[in-house]
């Protein structure tokens, strides 16, 4: 007993799994399917806006998040079950998912922590059910320091094809024959839109931040660096960038910023001195500016 479904134009049969004597559900598996791998992937990026990065879930959606990654040519990132060795260090949510038993746990490194750090991310999954991993998923990147764009996925189970924060392309993927009634999976992916939401919800987080400590230079830094990065206003951002420096003379991504403004006043004796401070500072992974980025900069300064 099959289910025929359409994912934008392509046709596929989903087995019929019993979840209770008169309700069956669709299973969509991705899984060893390249072809509608390839298809979903160039469907969603047709959809999503600009993004830096792709952020998923172990396991279900790493082909996806794989092909968009080969096809848009952007790096993709999995969030783990489970610690690596590898990892330096973890940023951790634990989840409860229909799919699996019991509790779940996500996790990124602080390496990858490090990459997305004030970048557009783009959340994937290959199926919204309960929408808990993908919220874990959202945490994690929030954590890291991450803004995210879009969240995107091939179907919506259930209620979850409801979902406010998600643009709906219906198609019934799940039928229940015995009973008469059906179980909506829609085909979600998120609008444009959602990069202004997820600009909005990143500079409420700072502003809390900062209510909480206005002396904070790190919330002082982040809320410059958003300014800046983010919204892409220079002139606006400096002010934060300034409190930070009055407050603490050594942070290394605002001394970087700094010697930007430095430079272009046409300082660069400046410029110079506050980066020659960086590059003798303790860098860390979460650092938006690596120690070769700020010795590149030197040396550039220098051969000007």
């Amino acid at each position: 007993m099959t289910y025929e479904i359409d994912i934008a134009g392509m046709k596929r049969q989903l087995p019929l799994c019993p979840v209770t004597d008169d309700l069956y559900i669709g299973a969509f598996v991705m899984f060893g399917d390249v072809e509608l791998t390839v298809h979903a992937a160039a469907e969603l990026l047709k959809r999503v806006p600009e993004f830096d990065y792709i952020v998923a879930p172990e396991a279900k959606s790493i082909p996806l998040a794989y092909e968009m990654s080969r096809q848009s040519g952007i790096n993709y990132l999995i969030a783990r079950k489970k610690a690596k060795a590898y990892m330096t260090g973890v940023f951790e949510v634990r989840v409860q998912s229909i799919t699996t038993a019991g509790e779940q746990t996500l996790i990124i490194d602080t390496a990858d922590a490090e990459k997305i750090r004030g970048k557009r991310v783009l959340i994937l999954d290959d199926v919204i059910s309960t929408g808990e991993s993908l919220r874990a998923t959202e945490e994690l990147v929030n954590r890291a320091g991450g803004i995210i764009v879009a969240k995107a996925a091939v179907l919506a189970e259930g209620d979850a094809a409801n979902r406010p924060d998600f643009d709906q392309v219906t198609e019934t993927a799940a039928d229940s024959e015995e009973a008469g009634e059906e179980a909506k999976a829609e085909e979600a992916v998120s609008p444009r839109e959602t990069w202004e939401a997820g600009q909005k919800k990143a500079e409420e987080f700072l502003r809390k931040s900062l209510e909480y400590d206005d002396e904070d230079p790190i919330c002082l830094d982040n809320m410059g660096q958003f300014i800046y990065r983010a919204l892409e206003d220079k002139a606006g951002a400096k002010e934060w960038f300034d409190k930070a420096y009055a407050l603490k003379d050594s942070q290394i991504d605002t001394l970087y910023f700094l010697s930007r403004y430095d430079e272009e006043a046409g300082d660069r004796e400046a410029a110079l001195e506050k980066l020659e401070k960086a590059a003798a500072g303790r860098f860390s992974p979460l650092n938006y500016c690596s120690r070769e980025t700020i010795l590149k900069e030197i040396e550039r300064l220098k051969g000007a």
